[in-house]
């Protein structure tokens, strides 16, 4: 019998607290639990398997932004632009701010025009290329 031995490494690093963090209860008061629907399905995001890296912000953020954009959106682009914000890129993981920005500041890119944003941001071309073409 063959198995395949997994190792979960845990990518989401966690936040430090920042005073700047909307609060939507804060803000807005907060709701009644009970007047929420059992269920609410958007719609269903399309899983990619991210194998054993780091990648689980990009990966998400990636699946839940193409269910709204609609289209398939690129995680590894993601993930290089969201280590470069951080400041990061050698470090194992991910914070969830970092990820986010990546979608506010620059957007996503289509699976289809990763060559396009490899040609067109050379700050990340390096990292871009090991993380798409490896």
């Amino acid at each position: 019998m063959n198995e395949e031995i997994k190792q979960i490494k845990g990518g989401l690093l966690e936040e430090k607290r920042d005073r700047r963090d909307f609060s939507f209860g804060k803000v807005f008061g907060t709701i009644d639990l009970s007047t929420i629907p059992d269920d609410f399905v958007v719609g269903e995001p399309k899983q990619k398997d991210q194998g054993n890296t780091d990648f689980c912000t990009a990966f998400s953020t990636t699946s839940a932004s193409g269910l709204q954009e609609g289209v398939e959106l690129n995680p590894f682009w993601q993930f290089a632009a969201s280590k470069m914000i951080s400041g990061n890129p050698e470090q194992w993981g991910q914070q969830l701010h970092p990820a986010l920005k990546v979608h506010t500041k620059y957007g996503a890119i289509d699976e289809k025009d990763v060559q396009w944003a490899i040609m067109n941001f050379p700050e990340y071309n390096s990292l871009l290329y090991c993380l798409v073409y490896r």
